[in-house]
């Protein structure tokens, strides 16, 4: 699935999992939403948390901070 995030400069475009799963351990809470050290996919490809995304202040996630390889899971998480 395909996700299109305005930013104050350009849109950036990244994928969401679909049918992600916990597989490690729950390290956090952010927003509400369990923090899971490692996720998979539903083809079972891993992933590795490795931070938060900020909001701006209208409420639309800062994508500016992903690196390459890295994606935001609902609602701010950075999975690589």
């Amino acid at each position: 699935m395909r996700l299109l995030v305005s930013t104050p400069n350009q849109i950036l475009e990244y994928s969401l999992v679909h049918d992600a799963k916990a597989v490690g351990p729950k390290i956090g809470e952010y927003a509400g939403v369990p923090i899971y050290e490692s996720i998979a996919d539903g083809c079972g490809q891993h992933y590795n948390f490795v931070g938060t995304a900020s909001h701006y202040a209208n409420g639309t996630l800062n994508a500016e901070v992903l690196k390459s390889g890295e994606f935001i899971l609902r609602p701010g998480l950075i999975y690589v």
